[in-house]
């Protein structure tokens, strides 16, 4: 919260203005123009105003305003001009006016020095130009006291060109430029108001120029404020002949200079000056002159390795490249040199075995089908491959060309049940199936001279088959020997019956080959065939005297 208590003035000071709203000023100061208040009033070409009676407008002395531990006090010299509300409560708008006769002027600045006491942030303050006496003005700074720190002095340097450019307005022989404050507090109490000083309305006069400057040293500058080791560009301000700024630009070169060597020294190691001579890692300096003539400042971080040796025995299946690159393609012992973990020498002995890739290839013949080393069985003719691994560990590929014929199928069929037939002419032999002996060597039909079971070997392309043994059981047996026997009816259809004057003590029924379809039928006058199919068969009797009687008949 402001407070309103008033402290008592230091020094005397002066009111400039009785206050009102309207003015006009009557004389423009020509260009050069500057004023720092010392002589207490304010010159001719100003003229205040405010919106007010409470606004106050004028010259202070230094030291003649303290509150609170602070006191207020010129840029430079003893006066400056103050701006605020006294004694406050309402809003009041006061304002300053310099006018100056800028006619047929260019390039021209405004430069002042500003503080500010406590203020808030107001739209109305700020820097107002006008180019026709005050008739109308344009703002074109704002002067926003909570942006600054109070009681600090900040310095503001415009181009007037600029702002004339920008706002549309001409140098004229009524240009005024307008300071306006606005609060409701006073000085030494509120603690509202602006402070100004050091006003100049100046063409600038400058100069530039560029030098360039190279040595082994520091360099420090005209102005003798900075000094420079490092080689860049730099800038530098001294006063030209006019009094005016003369800005240098400065291009340095620094001809000293500095590097950093990584050495890697497999043994003592000698610094590029053959100054010294280092046996183990370190970081260590030397110095050198450099193209220039100057100091050249090295910093070496050396690493002091040794040599190595050691040996392998590697194993290659085909052409082995060793550690350095070389490629050898026959066992033998060989040295190859590479750096080590250090950077230095490590010799490497090489025992080296160099195997080779094999390759084999089988032929086989075989009937019906093949199983391989590799675990499959194979059934067709075709040439196949397997990848194994040699007594080296190099790779070993088989190939297996094969060819697969077919077995026959070997079958025995008879009418009789004693003259047999097998189903090809050509390659065959008859065998006793009880000892597998051979009863014959050729011919296509055999005729069995006992009962016993006989099969046909055939062979066909070098492969061959056994047929299944046929049962002969008809040889020697006599249809009419003094036996009065019937079997009928014949063909028959579920039931054979039989009539006999012998006693019969087994009853079995063959197929046409020889297959024993049913044996131990129980003796009967009749024989029921359900379970058979429709075909020939042979009805096998024994009698009680051994003999055996056979009938053939058909199921239908």
């Amino acid at each position: 919260m402001k407070k309103t208590t008033q402290l008592l003035l230091v020094a005397a000071t002066l009111l400039l203005t009785a206050f009102s709203s309207h003015g006009q000023i009557t004389n423009y100061a020509s260009v050069p123009y500057s004023t720092g208040f010392e002589s207490g009033t304010l010159d001719a070409n100003w003229y205040t105003t405010a919106s007010a009676a409470d606004g106050r407008i004028q010259i202070w002395d230094s030291n003649t305003l303290t509150w609170n531990g602070n006191t207020a006090t010129a840029h430079t010299g003893t006066y400056w001009l103050g701006m605020d509300n006294s004694p406050g409560g309402n809003f009041v708008t006061t304002e300053s006016w310099m006018g100056l006769d800028l006619s047929g002027v260019t390039t021209q600045r405004l430069q002042f020095w500003w503080s500010e006491w406590n203020e808030e942030n107001h739209p109305e303050d700020g820097i107002y130009i006008s180019d026709d006496g005050g008739t109308s003005f344009t703002k074109v700074l704002d002067l926003n006291g909570q942006s600054y720190t109070d009681l600090q002095w900040y310095q503001f340097d415009m181009s007037l060109d600029s702002i004339n450019t920008v706002h549309g307005l001409n140098f004229t022989s009524t240009y005024v430029i307008k300071f306006q404050q606005h609060d409701n507090y006073y000085f030494a109490g509120g603690n509202d108001g602006f402070l100004i000083d050091d006003i100049n309305v100046y063409t600038p006069c400058f100069t530039t120029s560029s030098i360039n400057i190279s040595q082994c040293t520091p360099y420090t500058v005209p102005s003798g404020d900075e000094t420079y080791s490092m080689t860049g560009t730099y800038i530098d301000t001294i006063p030209n002949a006019a009094m005016c700024d003369s800005l240098i630009t400065i291009n340095l070169t620094i001809n000293s200079t500095t590097s950093t060597l990584n050495e890697l020294a497999c043994g003592p190691y000698t610094v590029p000056s053959g100054d010294e001579i280092y046996t183990v890692s370190g970081t260590y300096m030397d110095t050198i002159p450099n193209a220039a003539g100057c100091d050249s400042l090295i910093t070496i971080n050396l690493t002091v390795g040794s040599s190595s040796s050691s040996s392998i025995a590697p194993t290659s299946c085909g052409d082995y490249t060793a550690p350095d690159g070389q490629i050898f393609t026959t066992s033998g012992t060989y040295n190859v040199t590479i750096p080590n973990t250090e950077g230095c020498d490590s010799l490497i002995t090489i025992d080296l075995t160099v195997g080779t890739i094999d390759s084999v290839t089988t032929t086989e013949v075989a009937c019906d089908s093949f199983m391989w080393t590799d675990g499959n069985t194979y059934t067709t003719s075709g040439v196949y491959t397997q990848n194994l691994t040699n007594s080296l560990g190099c790779d070993s590929i088989a190939t297996l060309d094969l060819t697969i014929n077919s077995s026959p199928t070997m079958t025995v069929a008879s009418s009789d049940g004693v003259n047999l037939v097998c189903n090809i002419v050509d390659n065959h032999i008859w065998i006793d199936c009880s000892d597998n002996s051979v009863v014959a060597t050729s011919g296509n039909t055999y005729m069995a001279t006992s009962n016993g079971d006989y099969a046909v070997v055939g062979t066909l392309n070098g492969c061959s088959d056994t047929s299944a043994c046929f049962s002969v059981i008809n040889v020697g047996i006599h249809q009419h020997d003094n036996v009065d026997l019937s079997v009928y009816p014949n063909p028959a259809n579920n039931t054979l019956f039989i009539d006999s004057d012998v006693i019969i003590t087994q009853i079995s029924i063959y197929s046409v080959v020889g297959k024993l379809v049913e044996s131990n039928i129980p003796v009967s006058k009749s024989i029921a065939l359900d379970g058979l199919t429709n075909g020939s068969y042979f009805l096998t009797l024994t009698l009680e005297d051994g003999r055996k009687i056979s009938r053939r008949f058909i199921k239908q």
